[in-house]
């Protein structure tokens, strides 16, 4: 098809436009073109996408045959016969696209197309030898792709007028129809059934998909509100609290006894705590909510960072650190980060009562498949309660033990969810823990 066609077609594409930048200006046109050959105008259906395609693929089609012909053994009726076919493939496809460009709407129940779709392929049978040749099996892939773009209805109707168009040759020109017409005829009708049954699931499933995807974005955007609403709302009482206690301890810390005293510095650490679990509960609700942008990430390296930033904030302590070098995995940085910098901030909590702290990180192979770990020789866990390490919250140790809420493993267990990976731990009391996780390729 020419490129003057699709520009009359296409407003949006400017195949007259001066050379400007020359070989740049000349394949952004070409890809222009060639994208809009192939989706169509933008506001099309689904469906009536799917037509433009099967238009754009009939042209390569007209294409590629319109000089072969001449290679088949066609005798000189049947050879005009196969070009005036093509003719009307031709014009056909002409009316189709500018009905699809500009009157799509009559297109949009399907029986205008299938019923012409029919009458072509009924044409491209009878010149190639009738109903009883092997030609006809081509009415079999025709019929599932119109079930599968419209449906029983328009199917049903191209069912019938090939098996009509059957009946007419058989009575008029073989004089009978015989058991071979009643096979393929009923072969040709449950196929369109059971296709357009496919059809019918397909599109419920794509409907409850839907259905889900709409929910799933409704949820988001109600703790999207919700998360606004803590960050704002909640936090501002925990300022007064902690503030005026403040100020309390302060302005009137002559006047206050020990137990006073005392009673005020509790409440604001219990503000302070309450204020650091909203915000974890928050980074728990972005973990969740992030878009994920993929590359190539060097673990070995954000690994050495984080070690560096824990023996800057507690620089006394020893600990005999090993991180294998080369460690790389594929997944969002930033929450690749935050998976290293839970694990590894555990394992520097959870040792610190051992005087020969040893921590690792590093990779193996098991079953063919990547594992990564973050390894220490700390306080430990019984693996009776494993269960309960990657829940929101869940502590295994006193807050007098450890610092902690309890937030961290489950934010853990979500970031290596949504790489589509599983995180595992084994742990003995009194001799550490070892974490392992993977990613998905």
């Amino acid at each position: 098809m020419k490129l003057s066609s699709i520009e009359a077609l296409n407003p949006d594409v400017d195949v007259n436009d001066p050379e400007g930048s020359q070989g740049e200006s000349k394949l952004k046109k070409l890809i222009s073109w060639l994208t809009y050959s192939w989706e169509g105008p933008h506001l099309l259906s689904q469906t009536l996408k799917l037509e433009w395609r099967f238009v754009m693929i009939r042209w390569l089609g007209i294409v590629i045959i319109a000089p072969g012909l001449f290679l088949f053994n066609l005798s000189p009726n049947q050879l005009i016969g196969a070009y005036i076919v093509l003719g009307i493939a031709f014009i056909y496809n002409l009316f189709l696209q500018y009905m699809l460009a500009k009157r799509s709407k009559m297109l949009i129940s399907g029986y205008l197309v299938i019923v012409l779709d029919a009458l072509l392929n009924i044409a491209m049978i009878i010149v190639a030898g009738g109903f009883e040749s092997p030609f006809y099996f081509i009415v079999y892939t025709v019929t599932v792709s119109a079930a599968m773009r419209y449906g029983y209805g328009p199917v049903l109707v191209m069912a019938m007028l090939f098996v009509f168009s059957d009946v007419i040759e058989g009575l008029f020109y073989r004089q009978f129809l015989g058991a071979a017409f009643f096979l393929r005829s009923s072969w040709l009708i449950l196929t369109a059934i059971i296709a357009a049954y496919l059809h019918e699931e397909a599109q419920s499933a794509k409907e409850a998909l839907e259905e889900k995807l709409n929910q799933s974005n409704a949820l988001n955007k109600e703790l999207e509100a919700f998360s606004y609403s803590v960050s704002h709302d909640l936090r501002a009482p925990l300022r007064s609290i902690d503030g005026f206690s403040q100020a309390l301890l302060e302005d009137y810390h002559d006047e206050l006894d020990d137990d006073g005293k005392d009673y005020l510095e509790r409440v604001r650490a219990a503000s302070q705590r309450m204020a650091q679990l909203i915000d974890d509960l928050l980074d728990l609700s972005r973990v969740t909510r992030s878009n994920l942008h993929k590359e190539t990430i060097d673990l070995s390296e954000i690994a050495h960072s984080i070690v560096d930033s824990l023996k800057e904030a507690k620089n006394q302590r020893k600990i005999d650190i090993k991180i294998r070098e080369g460690v790389v995995a594929y997944g969002d940085s930033r929450l690749l980060r935050v998976i290293l910098e839970n694990l590894l901030s555990n394992a520097w909590k959870f040792t610190q009562k051992k005087p020969n702290a040893k921590i690792e990180f590093g990779i193996e192979q098991h079953e063919g498949e990547e594992v990564y770990f973050v390894k220490d020789n700390g306080d430990g866990f019984s693996m009776d309660y494993v269960d309960k390490l990657f829940g929101a919250f869940q502590r295994l140790h006193s807050m007098n033990e450890f610092e902690g809420n309890g937030i961290g493993l489950a934010t853990v267990q979500r970031i290596i969810n949504r790489h589509g990976g599983r995180v595992w731990a084994y742990g003995e009391p009194g001799n550490g823990a070892t974490f392992y996780f993977t990613l998905s390729n």
